[in-house]
Formats: structure tokens, sequence, C-alpha cells
């Protein structure tokens, strides 16, 4: 393909729709390899043949009289079903974690990532990026594509046949200009942008090479989005071949997509599917199984041999049961003739079992079944791992994506915020739900990095959560009065909960101090112990930290206050037992004065 000779990003807003449908145009033309690699792995997931990729033509065979009822081992949507259900169904969480941040800092860091989680359950992020997982295994990218709607962010799947790019542009897999080429209604059109009504109702719906006649294809148009990279003199427009809908400066130094690929290539931003891989396999067994097919209908009935002069009653060979057949001379012979020969088979076995090495999926995978001797729990979760050691580079990629994705949302939140909307989501913590709205995260970028984290090491199925269970037990990691509980209902989270409730309960206080200026007394019911180590700990590291001196305040009359709750719970009954234990003073207000006299903070607790 030859370099455009023009830059359409340079051009006047007058005149840009014109130039992008030329180049978005050649493009397209000179494309047309790729589309017929994709559209090839459609037809074979599918095993339809598919007329195209158009809107018009995605659902129509090209052969309509291709019969139904042939025999099909569909490889291709085997291996692609079995390795998206196996990767996709990982549920990764966000963490964004500080790096020698204070108190505060972090507490805005475990907010921040709770609004990511919110974030990813009010878009549906799991179900659209395990449908664009899919789209990569069959087309050479999947893609999602995430935007602003109103007071809303949207996230849509995109197919792989709507994006283009230069592939001279493209050709080290990081173009600086890519489209979007989407059929949109007229209707839908025209509530988006009002005031364009009249050129939309005069815009074309044909592009490229396609010249769209279909009935109904009338009411729709064709519509370009283009993003041109440049810093902060990016250009993003969306146009029809008459004019323009919007045009505006682009500044992010990425597309607003989040790309998958089953396989890159070496050269290029488009990826290698695993339908293609499967390509020529998938093929030749095709035609395997319709030679093997049409033989076994038109040879494996039974033949009978009747010598020439024999006289045989030839109304005597029938479907009777028991029938008398009379003859003179040689009897009939019956004979079945071999119909294929055994290394056809053993030539099909072949294919079937390279395609199945060629994905890294076991047969016993796709058809859902475990090897026979693995009953334990560790010895199945051990060959998932073996197994899934083949998808490690794909499961990495497909894990980053999530991480591409909480990067949109945070920019698009952003973006919403510097337009005086603040975005809030509903976000789960521990057992109950928390509305997290923008203003109340207050930490920069460079305050904070990124990792994945599964929602889950736990097994999903309860034979694989009760086999957990009985491990727990025999290594004495759960008492065995709470297992015998969880053996009857096998809430493992339910239970890691409760177990870390006091430990949760008195970082809640420390972060009502450290966050909000508010004080909690301490209660008798909580373990004081690790308590007063906490506080003493949050004291020492936000006394260096120039904390406020109100909140330091607090930290050491809590300090006190279970100091000498302990110290009343260890002393002797008697006579003094009834009186009550020392309190200490009523603490400051956030952001008061300090108090001349403070008290003594206690001795390190051994």
């Amino acid at each position: 393909m030859k370099a455009q000779s023009t830059m359409w990003w340079t051009k006047p807003k007058a005149d840009v729709h014109t130039d992008i449908f030329e180049i978005v145009s050649k493009i397209h033309m000179s494309t047309e390899e790729r589309r017929e690699r994709n559209l090839r792995s459609l037809r074979l997931y599918g095993n339809m043949d598919l007329v195209g990729l158009a809107p018009y033509s995605f659902s129509t065979s090209a052969l309509p009289s291709l019969p139904e009822n042939r025999v099909k081992i569909n490889i291709v949507s085997s291996m692609v079903d079995t390795v998206s259900a196996k990767i996709s169904k990982m549920k990764p969480r966000v963490t964004f974690l500080t790096s020698g941040g204070d108190f505060s800092s972090q507490a805005n860091a475990k907010k921040l990532s709770k609004f990511a989680l919110g974030t990813f359950y009010k878009n549906d992020t799991y179900k659209l990026h395990q449908a664009a997982f899919r789209d990569a295994a069959v087309f050479d990218i999947g893609a999602l594509k995430h935007y602003i709607a109103g007071e809303k962010i949207v996230s849509e799947r995109v197919l792989a046949t709507e994006l283009y790019v230069d592939d001279i542009d493209a050709m080290y897999g990081n173009p600086r200009n890519m489209y979007q080429v989407k059929y949109i209604h007229k209707d839908v059109l025209g509530q988006m942008y009002p005031d364009k009504i009249a050129s939309i109702n005069m815009a074309s719906n044909s592009f490229g090479n396609l010249a769209v006649g279909r009935e109904g294809m009338e009411d729709y148009v064709v519509v370009i989005e283009s993003w041109h990279l440049n810093g902060k003199e990016g250009r993003h427009v969306i146009s029809m071949d008459k004019d323009s809908l919007l045009d505006e400066d682009y500044t992010r130094d990425y597309f607003p997509f989040t790309f998958f690929r089953w396989a890159s290539r070496l050269t290029g931003f488009w990826g290698q599917s695993l339908a293609e891989r499967l390509t020529g396999n998938q093929i030749e067994i095709n035609k395997m199984l319709r030679i093997i097919q049409k033989s076994f209908h038109l040879g494996s009935t039974f033949k009978i041999l009747v010598e020439h002069g024999s006289r045989v009653a030839k109304e005597h060979l029938n479907n009777d049961i028991g029938s008398i057949i009379q003859y003179s001379g040689t009897k009939p012979d019956w004979f079945v003739p071999q119909v294929i020969h055994p290394e056809y088979f053993r030539h099909l076995d072949f294919l079937i079992d390279k395609s199945f090495e060629e994905a890294g999926v076991s047969q016993m995978s796709a058809a859902s079944q475990k090897p026979g001797g693995l009953e334990s729990g560790v010895a199945i979760r051990e060959w998932n791992d073996l197994e899934s050691e083949r998808f490690a580079l794909v499961s990495q990629c497909y894990e980053e994506s999530f991480l591409e994705t909480t990067k949109h949302y945070i920019d698009l939140v952003k973006e919403m915020s510097d337009n005086g909307v603040d975005y809030e989501v509903k976000a789960q913590s521990k057992r109950f739900i928390e509305a997290i709205k923008w203003s109340e995260i207050d930490i920069n970028e460079d305050q904070y990095i990124t990792q994945m984290f599964p929602v889950s090491m736990l097994p999903h199925l309860p034979a694989g959560r009760l086999a957990m269970v009985q491990e727990l037990i025999s290594a004495n990691m759960i008492p065995q009065e709470f297992g015998l509980k969880l053996l009857d209902f096998p809430d493992l989270e339910g239970y890691a909960s409760l177990s870390t409730a006091s430990i949760d309960d008195l970082a809640a206080n420390l972060e009502a101090i450290l966050v909000r200026g508010e004080y909690e007394s301490p209660e008798p019911f909580q373990d004081l112990n690790t308590g007063i180590k906490m506080f003493q700990s949050a004291y020492l590291r936000s006394r260096s930290e120039k904390v406020p001196e109100a909140k330091l305040e607090m930290l050491r009359i809590w300090i006190e206050s279970a100091q000498a709750l302990l110290t009343a719970a260890s002393a002797p009954a008697g006579p003094d037992a009834a009186m009550a234990p020392p309190t200490a003073e009523t603490p400051p207000e956030a952001g008061s004065a300090p108090t001349e006299a403070l008290p003594p903070t206690p001795p390190p607790i051994a």
C-alpha cells in the first residue's frame, strides 16, 4: 500500500471529512486479504459458509442448499470455547498499592481499588472482556471501546472488521492513526447530533468497494471515527462522507480501546488468532469427514455374491427373518466390503490430536473430563496448573487488559470531574455495599502502583471447597469444630472474614482517627493487645510524617485507654474491684490546638 499523500489531521474542519473517507477507502481496498482471513476464521468457527462481514451479509450463507446433516468435528469452535472458558473465567481485581505512603494515602488507595472494582461491575466489564477475548481467538484482534455518554462511562465490544490502520503507519505495532467504520441508524445519529440532521439525511451508506443496495440499509449511514495521536496536539474526528459531526483535540497518548490478541505477529498491528492457526487442519478434517460420510453411505451395506449360472431364486433374497433360499450350484455369499482404509482413520485422528496440541488443550478438558486417578483436590489443582502453563502468556495478556481498562476508566472519570460531574459507583466491602464518589478519593497518579490479583484463590465448585476444607482441617489451619460446620456449608470466605474481624475492626478505628479525625474509644471486647501494638506503630509513623497533633493526641489517648482496660481486667478481685477503671481525658477535635500538658505515652507492650 502506498503512503497517503494527505495528512487529514492538518486539514481545516470544513474539508477533513473528505480526506478521511478517501484515506480509509484506500486502506479498505488494500486490506482485502485481512478481511478474507477473518471471514474464513468466522466460517470455520460457526461452521457456516457466510457471505461476508457487512451488516447485511454476516448471517447469510453463500450456500443455502448446504446439507446440515453432514458429519462435523469442529475443532476450531471446540478449542476456542474451551480456552475462552478456561482463561476468561478468571476475574482479576485491580489493586492500587502505595509505595511508602502514609496512612491517609493507603486508605485512599484502598478506596480507589474499591472504586475500580465497582466500576467494573457497573459497566459489566468482566463479561465484556470475555466476549472480546473470544473475538481475539477467532479474529486477528478483539477490542473494547471506552467513552463518556452524558454522565455515564460506556464500554462496548468492537468488531475487528470495524477497525482500520495504515500498514505503513503500523509496521512496528504502534500506529499514530486509527479509524473505526460503523453503520449507524439515521434516527440514532440524529438524536446524538440534532444540529446535523440535514447532513445525516444526505449521507451515504456505501463505503469502499461495498455498494449497499439491500432493502432497509437506506436508513443507515456510514460513520468513520478517527484518532490521531500527537501528544497534546492530537485530533479526534467523527465524520460522514458529507460532513463532520465532531472535531476536537485529542490529548491522550493512547486510543480509547482495550485490545486483545491471541498471539502477536512479529510485524504490524494485527495479531494472529487461534482459529487462523487451526485453519489448515480444520479444512482437511472437513474434507476427510465428507469423504468418510459419502463412502459409508455408498459402500457400507452388505453385498450378495451370486455366481453366474447358478440358479438362485432372487425373490428369496429379502429382509425376512429365517427365510429359506433355494439354489442350485454354488451357494450365494454375503460380503461386507471395507469402506475406508484404516490408514485414513489414523490420519484423521492424527490431525485432531495435532490440533489439540497446537491449541495447548487436552481433549479431556474440551470434553469436561478429568484424567482417571485424580481424586484429591490437590491432584486436580496441580493438573490444572500444569495444563494452564501452556496459556501463561495468553493469561498474562488477559490480566493486563484489566489494567488497561482501569487506566481508561480513571482518565474518563477525571475528565468528567473536570466538567463538574462527580462519578459514583457502588462497591462491595466485606459484607456491605458502600457508595463511593470520585471526589472522596484524593490520591495522585505518582503515589500508587497497580497490580493484579484474582478475586478468589479458593475453588468455585462445592466439591472443590469441601476438599479444601478437609485439607485445612488436616493441616490444623482450621479448628475442628469450625471445620465440621464448613463441611455442611463450605463458605470459606465467610470463615476468613470472621477470622480477620478483630484486625479489620482495629484498622477501622485507625482509619477513623488518621483519615477523618474521628475518635472511637476502645472496648473490652476488642483484641486490645494487638490493638495497642497497631496503634503504637501507627503513632510512631504518624509522628515522623508530621501528622497534625490533634490526631496524634487521639492515638495516645486510645493507647492509654486500652492499657487501662487491660489493667482493670487483670486486677485481682477485692473491695476495689467495683471501682471504675481509670479513663483517659476526652480527645480533642481534629484540627484544634494541642493541649499544653499531654499524657505520657505508655511504654511499649512486650
